[in-house]
């Protein structure tokens, strides 16, 4: 009798017996079943090692197809949503936070392809060790550790890359709404922080939510977004020259059925001849350079039409700031 060995492990056993003469078994044929045992165990052990590297290889690849086909799809839904904005007058201040998303995806499939190609380099080597029969132990269970990790890589990247397109998706949504919903005004605020992202790096430019994630209310989310958006953009345009280091910042509060918000940034502010014209069409500081004279004046407007209220003060020791007044119901 032979036993049958994966490492330390028994797995089976070969058994002979001299039925026919009833005699002992000579050394020499006990010798022969012992190394056939040995030949049988290591030839078991190959074919479960090599169906585990089949099956890593064939759930990694429906995986990678799987993620691959929904990133290709919200990519597609990516694009569509930007041709809708871009054709939508009043969404059109979005046309520069599609290349930004953009950016910010690049960075996780990127990494995602990265992982992938070394996967199919180690796969590609393990294969042909296989082929030749010169594969070791110890590279089979080097190359599972590979997988794994590449796995778990390439998962985490599309996950994150699925999760910048939908909160882009959030916020084109939110911002073509124009009927009252129910809001979250901070994770809101998050949203259009997120879509900026892009133009914040590098920059020594922080931009703050102080808002209480408690605060809820029912309003227009599309107008909403469209005054911060706007504020944002004019922040970026016109108070942060030459990497000038600063900070955006936005508050807010309920009072009496009428929601304050305070946006403000640190930047060079402006002179007050300036602050009086801020809001009316066509006066910009950066003609040529950008601006056309139409972002604030439309935020005036849709406060308006919310039947709310705008002030402008200067920001010491300089700055500009915001004072938004919307009358709101308030929701739990």
């Amino acid at each position: 009798m032979a036993a049958i060995w994966d490492g330390d492990t028994a797995i089976g056993w070969i058994a002979c017996d001299n039925l026919i003469k009833k005699r002992p078994l000579q050394p020499w044929l006990k010798e022969i079943i012992g190394q056939l045992g040995q030949a049988l165990g290591h030839s078991i052990v190959r074919f479960n090692n090599l169906k585990k590297l089949k099956d890593i290889n064939d759930n990694l690849e429906s995986l990678v197809e799987q993620r691959s086909s929904q990133l290709k799809d919200k990519i597609s839904l990516l694009e569509k949503t930007q041709n809708e904005l871009i054709e939508s007058e009043k969404l059109a201040s979005l046309g520069s936070l599609v290349a930004g998303i953009a950016h910010e995806v690049n960075t996780p499939i990127g990494i995602g392809i990265t992982a992938a190609s070394h996967l199919v380099v180690q796969t590609q080597s393990i294969n042909e060790h296989y082929v030749n029969k010169t594969m070791k132990k110890s590279q089979l269970d080097d190359y599972f550790h590979c997988a794994i990790e590449s796995g778990e890589i390439i998962q985490d990247n599309l996950m994150r890359a699925g999760d910048l397109v939908k909160s882009f998706k959030q916020l084109a949504v939110d911002q073509s709404i124009d009927t009252s919903l129910d809001i979250d005004l901070k994770e809101l605020i998050d949203n259009i922080k997120k879509s900026f992202q892009h133009q914040f790096k590098n920059k020594p430019i922080q931009f703050i939510n102080h808002i209480d994630s408690a605060l809820c209310i029912y309003s227009c989310p599309g107008k909403l977004n469209q005054i911060i958006t706007n504020l944002v953009n004019n922040s970026l345009l016109h108070a942060f020259q030459s990497n000038l280091k600063g900070t955006i910042e936005i508050k807010a509060h309920i009072d009496k059925k009428t929601l304050h918000i305070c946006y403000f940034d640190t930047g060079t502010g402006v002179e007050n001849d300036a602050l009086a014209k801020l809001f009316e069409p066509f006066f910009t500081t950066k003609r040529g350079k950008g601006g056309t004279g139409l972002g604030l004046n439309i935020v005036y407007n849709i406060i308006k039409k919310l039947d709310g209220q705008v002030a402008l003060s200067h920001v010491k020791p300089s700055g500009l700031k915001f004072d938004i007044t919307l009358p709101i119901k308030v929701t739990k």
